[in-house]
Formats: C-alpha cells, structure tokens, sequence
C-alpha cells in the first residue's frame, strides 16, 4: 500500500498499522493533514514510508508523553 495525497483516513491507518503505530481520530486527521502538505509542499504524490514512520514516531510520542503526563498540583 502506498501512501499518497489522495489517501483516505482508513487507507492512511493501515500504513501507520504497517508501520507498528495505532492512531486515534485526532491523530489521524493531523496525520492526513500532514501527508498532504508535504506531498503538495514537495510536488510529489508520494510520500515515503521512511519519512511518514518519522513524522508517526513524534506524533505518537508527543501525543503519549502529554497523555501520561502527571496532572499539575493545587
């Protein structure tokens, strides 16, 4: 499967699945939305899995560090 700036949210999970990352709905909008600038942003529909696993691994870490992150004392 090849991720591209015309994949859909289900098409862009599976490639993330692939690529060992489990996204939620608010994830995977960001995501798309960062497929497509950067396929349009590069002029190439293409975008590789290398640099999509990249930009997965800061998503999820960012999104996981601030879910586990201790809630700020009264």
């Amino acid at each position: 499967m090849v991720l591209t700036h015309l994949a859909s949210r289900r098409v862009l999970r599976a490639v993330a699945e692939r690529l060992g990352h489990d996204l939620d709905p608010a994830q995977t909008r960001t995501a798309l939305a960062w497929v497509k600038d950067r396929a349009y942003r590069l002029g190439q529909a293409v975008v590789a899995d290398t640099d999509f696993a990249a930009y997965l691994d800061g998503l999820t870490t960012v999104t996981t560090a601030t879910a586990s992150a201790p809630a700020p004392a009264s």
